[in-house]
């Protein structure tokens, strides 16, 4: 397991994606996985980037095992 800061540094140094860029899409990635979260967004906006992203970071920071997510 590791900090949301670690896993967020990794991300920007493995594919240079920056959370800082985009508010509504940190959000997303941030949001308390205990609640409903409906995503939103046009064509092209890195909706599907961010959902790999968020499941990442339930595996990684959350310690919530893979099989349970969906």
């Amino acid at each position: 397991m590791i900090s949301i800061d670690s896993f967020r540094s990794l991300v920007r140094q493995v594919i240079g994606y920056d959370f800082d860029e985009n508010n509504a899409q940190r959000e997303v990635v941030n949001h308390d996985g205990n609640d409903v979260l409906m995503i939103v967004a046009g064509p092209g906006s890195g909706k599907t980037a961010i959902l790999v992203l968020r499941a990442l970071r339930h595996v990684l920071v959350d310690n919530i095992l893979p099989e349970t997510i969906l």
